[in-house]
């Protein structure tokens, strides 16, 4: 496996889109740049992302972009919806570009349960050729990842992380009983202190699409037990970070002026955020402590 997949934070990019609703390919790439400099991991198509709302055509656009720039950090791609074969036609598209690896989602709506996530999860584990992180999130999938398919998937070669966002510290902890030495990554940025003292190994978050020095700085103090300055500014600013994901973080990179447009493919609308003044004052925070961080490794 990659050793930079042992990432410690790994960003959900969101997808610029330009005022005709079209993928922003220099938006997209100042951000990447961004995180790049940061050193964070960047999941590209994930909920975050759209994958689900952004055509199939604009995705491959966004994955033949993306893979045709020189990245330096890794790139993960989400997998997620509720036909096998589309996934598996996905991974396949996927495997043709210098991708590092997939974020394996539990199926949508269906709400599928041991059996048929064993057979879903299976399938796309044997047809990837990279390692695979599982996600649970129950809130927009419908169900829970099963602890008995966690707990099952561990032998196969191609699994090598969990994406936990269920919200729970007590489903983090049944995760964690049966996963032999895998990493568990914290799926909410606002939780991201709490599971670092279970024993998480990192982030798979939001809010570092605004603040991605700030926001791994967070991260390394939650992962130290160090409850300094930063991680109560940090878990006070996720809330907001995350207010109707990824409303927050285009609202809020385009008043940074680092996106062109706040544009959103429905159902979600721009229009629809209404935190401005709350996220600008977070913003004001978090971005001392970005300045700070880039000064220090300056």
């Amino acid at each position: 496996m990659n050793t930079q997949l042992n990432n410690i934070l790994w960003t959900a990019l969101i997808t610029p889109l330009d005022h005709h609703g079209q993928v922003d390919n220099e938006s997209l790439m100042n951000l990447i740049k961004l995180q790049e400099k940061s050193g964070n991991g960047i999941l590209l198509l994930g909920s975050t992302g759209e994958g689900l709302a952004i055509s199939d055509d604009e995705k491959r656009r966004v994955i033949d972009f993306v893979c045709s720039q020189d990245i330096k950090v890794p790139l993960m791609v989400g997998v997620g919806g509720h036909q096998i074969s589309q996934q598996l036609s996905w991974i396949q598209f996927c495997q043709k570009f210098p991708v590092d690896a997939f974020l394996l989602v539990t199926p949508y709506y269906s709400r599928p349960g041991y059996c048929g996530q064993m057979k879903w999860f299976t399938q796309l584990l044997d047809t990837s050729e990279k390692p695979c992180m599982l996600y649970n999130i129950p809130k927009r999938a419908g169900c829970s990842l099963e602890v008995d398919v966690v707990k099952d998937l561990q032998a196969h070669p191609n699994y090598f992380a969990l994406k936990e966002a269920s919200g729970s510290i007590e489903e983090f902890r049944k995760y964690k009983e049966v996963s032999d030495k895998k990493p568990l990554y914290s799926g909410n940025d606002n939780m991201m202190w709490d599971l670092a003292c279970e024993g998480a190994q990192g982030l798979v978050g939001v809010m570092s699409n605004l603040w991605p020095r700030a926001t791994r700085y967070f991260v390394e103090q939650c992962l130290k037990k160090e409850r300094s300055q930063i991680v109560e500014e940090g878990l006070k600013a996720s809330e907001v970070a995350n207010i109707q994901n990824p409303l927050a973080s285009k609202v809020g990179l385009f008043k940074k002026k680092l996106i062109n447009s706040p544009n959103t493919e429905l159902p979600l609308c721009p229009q629809d955020f209404h935190d401005t003044e709350r996220l600008l004052k977070a913003d004001q925070k978090m971005s001392q402590w970005e300045q700070s961080t880039i000064s220090a490794v300056n």
